[in-house]
């Protein structure tokens, strides 16, 4: 677990050590505040992952990680009940997580361009920062 300090965000580490890109973190935290919608292609290893940049909030609020959750669980309702304290809690925050994590709906991997439903669908996405490689601005496909 990492420490929290009073540091700004952009000089935190990720679980192996690793910086995020100060100019990733920028247009995520631009995008969050602007809401753009800006489409982008990240290298994690040697995944690529390409999408429309979305908020925390409305990652919480409009995927259909929720449904999936509860859908998994064993007691659904309790699925829902911490569903709804995790999405008060982005709503709460101030922004780290945001800053930490990068959000993307529509997401797409490589390889899945090739295959039109994968095209058609997308999925909601989440991941850390500061496991980003690389990036380029628009989609992959």
């Amino acid at each position: 677990m990492k420490e929290r300090t009073t540091e700004t965000s952009a000089t935190t580490t990720g679980e192996h050590g690793s910086k995020p890109d100060w100019l990733l973190r920028a247009l995520v935290e631009l995008d969050v505040d602007q809401h753009f919608g800006l489409e982008v292609t990240l290298q994690m290893g040697g995944l690529l992952v390409s999408g429309t940049l979305v908020t925390g909030m409305q990652f919480f609020a409009e995927s259909g990680f929720r449904e999936a959750l509860a859908t998994s669980a064993e007691e659904p309702e309790a699925a829902h009940y911490w569903f709804k304290q995790w999405a008060a809690d982005v709503n709460r925050d101030d922004g780290e997580r945001d800053a930490t994590y990068v959000h993307l709906k529509n997401a797409r991997f490589s390889g899945e361009c090739l295959e039109p439903k994968a095209k058609a669908t997308g999925r909601w996405w989440r991941g850390r920062l500061s496991e980003v490689d690389g990036f380029t601005i628009g989609a992959l496909c």
